[in-house]
Order: structure tokens, then C-alpha cells, then sequence
């Protein structure tokens, strides 16, 4: 070996040293002392689980050691993304990141674990067509007899303390374990876990005495598998007696391992022990601020609250059920929150609890008020109880407000109720309650149109925010002066307020609705790639809401994906018919419009007018429901040519309180009034609204721009059927002119197809108006003409568009248009065309 080394390099692998004999690691020895000074490389694997201290192996390592050259390198299993490729190239399944992180989880990445793991799980997934779910795998028969043979080499007794210890879960209680098996004394268990450590099964936890952990979590799995259902069954019974006789007193500490106990064991544990352990867990959560988590334990306490004998407990469980709830259900189930927690409030009156009723009140805070029906009434009713001057009226008082604003025609009755709050904050000097009374007030006044109360008051709550520690107000109060600040066109100032939500939420790890905020300024600003981005979250994080999924489709219908918006328009339709509240269904009809006409949908503008047209009706709407459903009938108005429907709405949405202008989501609010003034035949106040939205555009959103300088310039055309040579003509389309080159810039600055293809179609209906049809062959018109002759002379397009001062898109589209006209294949044909045609003098 040492003389063919030293002809050339040699490297020799030896595996599986754990079961070498002496005589082959005496060996091993021997060569290792020489290999000094040699072109030799000897490696040797071996599994150290298989390793006890009195193992051959061991005092080899520990000779080897002495050698200079010796290196021990400890091989761990391979990490998340290794083990998606190693599932790729095993199956070729694209799995999503949660199903490779499971696996991962159960594997611990062990390479053969995952390949055995990945095999048989896509064997049942070929054989039964059933989908590929790393939630449902059992142990592969390749893992099993593998971790059969290590628990083969244990003693009987052995194996049955570690079956026991495998249904407590991968980790375990010494104590817990004496109390279960009354027939060893703690001096035989001892010995027991003794040898299943020696033999690398367990090994002692880092964390606390007395407490082992599973080598593996597969072979756990493989240990509790082995029993039959019956019996492990009634071992989670008995574990959950043995840790109430262990644990008592101090059972909150093990309420998680209780109840997974209780549900595994739930055909013989009762399923009132089952909801008294699933209410105690879920407050634990709710308490550590993770409320996803307590929903969820609720939830199971809910299951079998018919079954629970005190009217108290079932109470208190849907007193939390709400309140974790309302704080995590997306908008169009977070009603059921509202219901639960309502119900518990009415019991809680019902049996003259007033304090317990009052709490439920204060903690049903959290969610957005225009998302729940009928909650003022509530509010209205715990303030009774409270007392006029107390700090829980105050509370009561703004969250009072909240619901009232969705509730009552006008804002004097939320306004009033936050002015007895604010005196309340001001006579106790509870600032934490005076941070939400100013917020609230801020808001009232910028949907009142008072932007500069609003603001102010924006700022004396951030400074009280901050002041207090409030950090989820102060994100909430950055979110609204965001939202102002792009309401008046002002990006700039809107950016600080995102960065600082966005920092308050990384540090804090809360939600709010910036999310929404940062994908319509994208939209508005024309940003392709932040549209895309903010959609892809939005697809994500709102499944389910109809709302959101509309915005989503018009995202992606700016990026020129069509597939499934006739599903989203569906789905808004069927939620502005069946939503539960009235905000629901006039946000669902209020988008649809909107977003439909951008998109020159004409049904969808129907159906949604239709729909905002019948809440309207109602004499006692919000004006939160009010303004949007106005604005729906006015663009449904302007659809139809209902010139004295337009007037109409036009006269609501533009004045006092009422007003839209500045931002309005989707379609910018002067931009709005300038179609339905237009349909109105109010043809100044059109072209001031127009102006003043590409003004306020110009500070940064540009496609919004771009997009009332189009609807600009079709509401001028409407206006101007025929060319009839007048002056006043002639002034119309001049201006049409620079409307749509000035679009034409942005558009291809911003990359937006859509805003090409409706540029094109406004840019051949001005060319027809302005050129008599039949003064020019094959339909050709002046413009095409004068580009013609152009082209003709031989000049390129961007010498065209310098000479005619039109855009070199422009251009480009009056030439395909020419091309395709004439029946040319090239510019020279249709050159031939020009002169053949007489368009063109022969020798120019």
C-alpha cells in the first residue's frame, strides 16, 4: 500500500468501522502510524450511535487521536434545501417549501431516512393518484427493519419502556415514566434507560435533569406504530392521569402535552376534560401573543361545548373563541368572531356578570369595525354597565365610535361619543386611551374632507403613540397619514410613513393593511415589477377574500395575464349578493365598478351599478357606503349614456363631505369626476377635474396619469362627433393630440402593454375624425398620409416622429397600420403604394 502510494496518490475508504472485529482495527492502528510523509489518504465512516463506551471502536478513536494527521469530521444531516433536491432527483416532484421543511423535520435530514421517506410516499402517490402529502407518511418499510435492527440488540424490557416513552412524544419525563410503570422501581428504569442510551436510542436533553429525548423522531414513530391502536389509545389515557397526578398544581405548565394526550386518547378520555384542557392551553397561548395558536385550541374546546355542563365554561369559551377570532380571521369570516363573542357578552348579561360582560367588550377590539355587523349595540350596552366617567367607558366609547361610523348616515354620533372619550383620557391622564380617541378623530375629519385637522391630529397621535409604546397604534396612525399623503399625490411624503410601518411590523411581528397601501401606489405609479410582487403576496395572504382577489386581477391584468379574471368578477359578484355585511357587499359591488372600468368591462360595470344603485335605497347607509356606492352609479351612468343619472351623482361626489377628489383606490378621484361630468354634459367642470388630476399625478403616479390624460382625451372626442373646421375644433384636437403623446411617453417609459393598446385605439379614432374616410384610398387616413410621405422620402421612424412631433411609438404603430392598409410587405411597397396612388409627387 505505502509503495503504491508512493507512485502516485492513493485514497482507501473504509465503512461501517462499528462493526469491524480487534483484529481489523488493530490494523487500522498499525497503518495510521505510518502514513506520515506518505501521499495517502485513509478515510473511515462510521455511525457513532452505534458507539458505547466499552465498544472496540472507541479506544481505536482514541489512539487515532494521538496521530498529528488525524481529523474527526462529524457528518450532520443535510439542511432544508438539500433535501428538496435530494426529493427532486429522487421523484421529480416539486414540493412547497412547508412540505420539504415537515419531512425535514421527521427525517432530522438523514439521507437514507429521506429517501426511503420520499420513495414510499410517491409509490402511494402513483398507485392511488392521491396527492403527494408529506402530513399522512407512515414509517417505510426501509426505516423500519433499519431501526429494527438497532431495537433488536435491546432487552424485551427495554423495548417496552421505550414503546411507553415513545407514546409520551419525542421527548420525555423520567419521573413521568416512574409514575407509569409502578411494576420497576426507579433503580431498574434506571438501568433501563441506561442501556438505551448506551446503545445511541436516547440520549439525555440539554435543557432540563431527569428529561431524555429520542435519538431520532423516526424511531419513535416506529415504536409507537408498533402497538396496536386500542392500546395506545388507552396509554394516552393513562398519561394524562399520570401527569395530573405528577403535575398537580402546576398544570398549566404541561398543558400543551395534555391535551395532545387527551385528543389522541378521546374515545376514553371525557370531552369535557378534553375542552377544560383545550380552554386552559389556548389562554396560555393567547397570553404568549400568539394568537393563531390559541384559535386553534378554542376551536377544539368549541367541538364539544354542547357536551360541557357549566354554562360558565361554555361561555368562557366562546368568549375567547371570539376574541382570538376577530383577531386572526380574514374579513369575510370574521364575523363568526363577532358572533361568538356577542353570545358570550349576552350570557354574561344575561346572569348580571356585569365585569366579565365589560371585559368582553374591551377585548373584542382589534379588527377592522366595518368588517362586523351590529356591533354598536353592543358597545352601547357595556358603556351602561361601565359607568359614565370610568376608563372602561372611555374605551368603550372609541370603540363605539368605530362601529357607529358603519352604522348612522352622518358622523355626529361617532364624533360625540370620542369627545366624551377625549374628556375622560383628559381627566385621568390615561394617554394610551387619548392615542386612540385622536386617531379616530384624525380619520373622521379626512373622510369629512379636512385634510388639515387631519393631519395634525395624526401627528399629536404619533407623538402619543410613540409617548405610550403603543407600537401597533403607531404603525396603524403611519398607514393612514401614508394613505393622505398618496391621496394628494404626495409620494414622497407617503414613503417615510411605509418604511416605518414596515420596521414597526419586523419588530414586532404584527400585520396591518400597508400590504394593500404599497400595491395601490404601485399601481398608481406604474411600478410593473412592485405590482407584480405586492400581487403575489396578496395571492397568497388573501385567498379567500373576493375583494382583494379583484385587486390581484387587475395586477395581473397589467402584466398581461387574462386567465382568471372572469372567475374573480364572478366571485365578486356572488359576494355583493351574499356577503353578510353591508360594507362587504358594497366594498365587493364599489371594486368591481371601478376596477371594470379601467378594464372596459361593460356587464361588470352593470352588474355592480345595478348593485350600489339598490343600497342606495336604504335611507339609513353609512356614508363609508354611501360615497363608494355613489361612485359606482356614476360610472355605471357613464356606461349607459345616462346623462341625467351622471348629473345626478355627479352633484353627491362632488361636494362637501362628499367629495372623491384627490385618491380614490383604484381610479383616481378627479379622474372619476371628470367621466361622470363629461356623461353630465358638464363639460368645464370635466376638463378642470382632468387637469387637476394629471397635475396631482405628476408628483409621482404616473400611470394613474397616463390614464386620465387617455379618458381626457375620449371625453374631448365625445364631445366632437364630426370635424367641422371650426376654430374650437381645431383647439379640441390639438389637445387630443398632446393628451396622447403625453400618454404615449409614459407608457413606454413604464413598459405598460395595456396602456399602448388603448393608446392606439384612441390614436386611429382622432386620426379618423380629424381625416375625411373617403378622402384618401384603402381607408388611409391624413395623418397616415403625412407619415406615408415621410416614409416615402426614405426617413427612419424616429425622423418622422422628430419632424411630426409625435412619439417614435407612435409612429411605429401608424406604420404597421400603413403596411397593413396598402397590402405591403415592406416599406419599399409602400412607398410603390404612395407613388402609384398619386400620394406623392414623382422625383420628391
Amino acid at each position: 500500500m505505502t509503495l503504491a502510494a508512493a507512485e502516485q496518490p492513493l485514497v482507501i475508504v473504509l465503512d461501517d468501522l462499528h462493526w469491524s472485529d480487534q483484529s481489523s482495527l488493530d490494523l487500522l492502528e498499525f497503518i495510521s502510524r505510518d502514513i506520515a510523509g506518505k501521499s495517502l489518504l485513509l478515510l473511515g465512516g462510521y455511525r457513532d450511535v452505534e458507539l458505547s463506551r466499552r465498544h472496540p471502536l472507541s479506544e481505536t478513536l482514541a489512539s487515532l487521536a494521538r496521530v498529528r494527521e488525524f481529523q474527526r469530521i462529524v457528518l450532520r444531516g443535510l439542511d432544508n434545501d438539500d433535501v428538496g433536491r435530494l426529493i427532486e432527483s429522487l421523484v421529480h416532484i416539486g414540493l412547497s417549501a412547508k412540505q420539504i421543511d415537515l419531512i425535514h423535520g421527521r427525517t432530522e435530514g438523514n439521507p437514507f431516512f429521506v429517501t426511503e421517506v420520499t420513495r414510499d410516499m410517491a409509490r402511494v402517490y402513483a398507485e392511488q393518484g392521491e396527492d403527494f402529502d408529506a402530513n399522512r407518511f407512515k414509517i417505510p418499510e426501509g426505516v423500519r427493519q433499519a431501526v429494527g435492527i438497532r431495537l433488536n440488540k435491546l432487552s424485551d424490557e427495554c423495548n417496552k419502556l421505550l414503546q411507553i416513552a415513545a407514546v409520551i412524544g419525542r421527548e420525555f419525563d423520567f419521573k413521568l415514566l416512574v409514575e407509569l410503570d409502578t411494576d420497576l422501581s426507579e433503580d431498574a428504569l434506571l438501568e433501563l434507560i441506561d442501556e438505551a442510551t448506551n446503545a445511541g436510542m436516547i440520549r439525555e436533553s440539554s435543557d432540563r435533569n431527569d428529561r431524555y429525548e429520542f435519538s431520532h423522531a423516526l424511531v419513535a414513530q416506529t415504536l409507537a406504530e408498533e402497538l396496536s391502536t386500542g392500546r395506545r389509545i388507552r396509554m394516552h389515557a393513562r398519561i394524562v392521569e399520570a401527569m395530573e397526578r405528577l403535575y398537580e398544581g402546576r398544570l398549566d405548565e404541561h398543558v400543551a402535552e395534555l391535551i395532545h394526550h387527551c385528543r389522541e386518547a378521546d374515545t376514553v378520555v371525557s370531552e369535557e376534560k378534553i375542552a377544560h384542557y383545550a380552554l386552559l392551553a389556548g389562554q396560555r397561548s393567547a397570553a404568549a401573543y400568539a394568537p393563531i395558536e390559541a384559535r386553534g385550541y378554542f376551536e377544539l374546546a368549541f367541538e364539544v361545548i354542547d357536551e360541557i355542563r357549566s354554562a360558565t365554561d361554555r361561555a368562557a369559551i366562546l368568549a375567547n373563541l371570539g376574541r382570538a377570532e376577530l383577531l386572526t380571521l380574514p374579513y369575510p369570516d370574521i364575523q363568526r368572531g363577532w358572533d361568538h363573542t356577542k353570545q358570550a357578552f349576552d350570557f354574561y348579561c344575561e346572569t348580571g356578570d356585569d365585569k366579565a360582560a365589560i371585559k368582553v367588550a374591551l377585548n373584542s377590539k382589534g379588527f377592522q369595525a366595518r368588517w362586523i355587523e351590529r356591533s354598536a349595540e353592543v358597545y352601547a350596552r357595556a358603556m351602561e354597565l361601565a359607568g359614565p366617567k370610568s376608563i372602561d367607558a372611555g374605551y368603550l366609547l372609541v370603540q363605539y365610535a368605530e362601529a357607529i361610523r358603519f352604522e348612522s348616515p352622518d358622523h355626529s354620533e361617532a364624533t360625540d361619543a370620542l369627545k366624551q372619550a377625549l374628556g375622560i383620557a383628559t381627566d385621568t391622564g390615561a394617554k394610551h386611551l387619548e392615542t386612540q380617541v385622536v386617531r379616530s378623530l384624525a380619520i373622521i375629519k379626512e373622510i369629512e374632507g379636512d385634510l388639515v385637522e387631519a393631519k395634525e391630529l395624526s401627528l399629536r397621535a404619533l407623538a402619543l403613540a410613540r409617548e405610550t409604546n403603543q407600537p401597533f397604534e403607531e404603525a396603524s396612525i403611519h398607514v393612514f397619514m401614508a394613505q393622505m399623503a398618496n391621496g394628494v399625490g404626495d409620494i414622497a411624503a407617503a414613503a417615510p410613513h411605509m418604511d416605518a410601518v414596515l420596521r414597526l411590523e419586523s419588530q414586532y411581528g404584527f400585520k396591518t393593511i400597508v400590504l394593500w397601501s404599497q400595491y395601490l401606489t404601485a399601481l398608481q405609479t406604474g411600478e410593473l415589477e412592485s405590482i407584480a410582487k405586492f400581487r403575489m403576496e396578496i395571492e397568497r395572504d388573501h385567498a379567500d377574500d373576493s375583494v382583494f382577489q379583484l385587486m390581484a386581477g387587475i395586477g395581473a391584468w397589467h402584466s398581461g395575464e387574462f386567465s382568471d379574471l372572469d372567475s374573480r368578477f364572478q366571485a365578486a359578484t356572488e359576494e355583493m349578493h351574499t356577503a353578510p355585511t353591508p360594507w362587504q357587499r358594497s366594498a365587493n359591488a364599489g371594486f368591481m365598478v371601478t376596477i371594470a372600468t379601467v378594464m372596459n368591462r361593460p356587464d361588470d360595470i352593470k352588474r355592480g351599478g345595478e348593485m350600489a344603485l339598490s343600497m342606495l335605497a336604504d335611507p339609513d347607509s353609512a356614508l363609508e357606503i354611501e360615497k363608494p356606492m355613489r361612485i359606482a352609479v356614476g360610472l355605471a351612468a357613464v356606461e349607459s349614456g345616462d346623462a341625467q343619472g351622471a348629473a345626478e351623482q355627479y352633484e353627491y361626489v362632488s361636494h362637501g363631505s362628499m367629495s372623491i377628489a384627490g385618491s380614490s383606490e383604484i381610479m383616481w378621484g378627479d379622474r372619476i369626476l371628470g367621466l361622470i361630468a363629461n356623461a353630465a354634459g358638464l363639460y368645464a367642470e370635466s376638463d378642470a377635474h382632468f387637469e387637476e388630476a394629471m397635475v396631482a399625478c405628476a408628483r409621482g403616479h404616473h400611470m394613474e396619469g397616463a390614464w386620465s390624460r387617455l379618458d381626457y382625451a375620449a371625453a374631448l372626442m365625445d364631445r366632437s362627433p364630426s370635424v367641422t373646421g371650426s376654430t374650437e375644433t381645431i383647439t379640441v384636437f390639438k389637445k387630443v393630440d398632446q393628451l396622447l403623446n403625453e400618454a404615449q411617453v409614459t407608457a413606454d417609459r413604464i413598459g405598460s402593454d395595456r396602456l399602448r393598446e388603448q393608446l392606439v385605439v384612441l390614436q386611429q379614432r382622432a386620426t379618423a375624425m380629424t381625416s375625411p374616410a373617403t378622402e384618401f384610398p384603402d381607408g388611409l387616413t391624413a395623418r397616415e398620409v403625412e407619415v406615408l410621405q415621410h416614409l416615402a422620402a426614405g426617413r427612419s421612424n424616429q425622423q418622422i416622429a422628430d419632424e411630426l412631433v409625435i412619439a417614435h411609438s407612435t409612429i411605429a404603430t401608424h406604420v404597421a397600420s400603413i403596411l397593413g392598409k396598402t397590402s405591403s410587405s415592406n416599406r419599399t411597397e409602400a412607398a410603390a403604394y404612395a407613388l402609384r396612388q398619386g400620394l406623392i409627387e414623382v422625383g420628391k
